[in-house]
């Protein structure tokens, strides 16, 4: 565990901080190691809780509980920073660690691809998992031949979330393509909605190099396969996450505005922890997802109702046309504010 999360560097920046008691918030991943992380703290006379509830990214901050429970400094591993908080907040990765074939096999596949042979500007983006590495990354694809561009948005350079791909925005005119160095395809058809230039993903763990472009096909059958099941729905329940970085008060009060306006029933909801069971009992046709965009486009087979992005409400009314689709982006500008 060490090797990924850097805990002897951890608890040398704790400990500048001073605290009383630390609150230790941890992703799914870690619950397994709650024990030695608490040994760890014990160890250096550092008293610490540590959260058991799930911990959705840095939008979920567990900044009033760390207050409620006494505690001075939060430890939330596994994301950067994305908003102002309360209280002090030390923001750890959690690191995936760079096995020796993850960057040549990379470069491999770009020199073999048939688009790349010829166009060699590429945009990189990576998670916070892979952040420390993109340096590496950059290097070696440039000592073979590609010139390499790392934008800087809301978050660190070249970092992205699904909800925001902010770091594409002062690259876009100069490359040729994007690359997203990472898993999962959520953060990278982020990308892919987003920039009018191809985009493709080479995953590090199984070597494989992809266009993205049959995945963004796939994605918007099944969103527009929920946007023609809502089209007769005649009430929607319009979520609004109490989640810090997920709460989009104004948003949600536009959509319930403009759901009325087009003569539907609107119903404002709030909750913390956006789940089926919790929605099971309300009488509506339709749902409009303002918090985290994972809620509709991940778990929406979880959903007996079309849960829908307000991106998809707009394209429902009629506001946005449908070649204008794009994922729901929660901006965190200059990590001042959440709108």
């Amino acid at each position: 565990m060490d090797s990924q999360l850097h805990l002897d560097e951890l608890l040398t920046e704790v400990k500048t901080r001073k605290p009383k008691m630390v609150l230790l918030q941890i992703p799914e991943g870690l619950k397994t190691n709650v024990v030695e992380l608490e040994d760890t703290f014990a160890h250096e006379k550092i008293p610490c809780i540590v959260v058991l509830d799930p911990s959705f990214g840095a939008c979920d901050i567990a900044d009033y509980k760390a207050q409620l429970l006494g505690c001075d400094l939060i430890v939330h591993f596994g994301h950067s920073k994305m908003l102002h908080t309360g209280i002090n907040v030390i923001y750890w990765p959690v690191e995936y660690p760079l096995e020796k074939n993850m960057i040549p096999g990379c470069v491999n596949a770009l020199q073999k691809d048939p688009f790349f042979i010829q166009n060699k500007k590429i945009g990189v983006y990576v998670t916070i998992q892979f952040h420390r590495h993109l340096p590496e990354i950059k290097k070696e694809m440039e000592k073979s031949g590609f010139e390499v561009f790392v934008g800087m948005g809301d978050l660190k350079d070249g970092q992205i979330l699904g909800c925001d791909v902010s770091a594409r925005m002062d690259i876009e005119d100069k490359v040729d393509a994007n690359l997203y160095f990472g898993d999962g395809y959520f953060h990278a058809l982020a990308i892919a909605f987003a920039s009018k230039k191809p985009t493709y993903q080479y995953n590090p763990f199984t070597l494989k190099m992809e266009n993205l472009q049959k995945y963004k096909e796939k994605y918007l059958r099944q969103r527009f396969g929920l946007i023609a099941k809502a089209k007769d729905a005649k009430s929607f329940a319009v979520i609004l996450c109490t989640k810090k970085g997920q709460l989009r008060k104004a948003l949600a009060m536009r959509m319930k505005s403009e759901l009325e306006t087009a003569g539907k029933k609107a119903y404002l909801v709030s909750m913390e922890y956006v789940n089926p069971t919790a929605l099971m009992g309300m009488n509506v046709d339709a749902y409009v997802n303002t918090s985290c965009s994972r809620i509709a486009t991940d778990d929406f087979e979880s959903y007996k109702k079309p849960m829908l992005t307000p991106i998809e409400v707009e394209i429902l009314l009629g506001k946005r046309k449908g070649e204008d689709y794009i994922f729901d982006e929660i901006k965190h500008v200059g990590n001042k504010s959440v709108q």
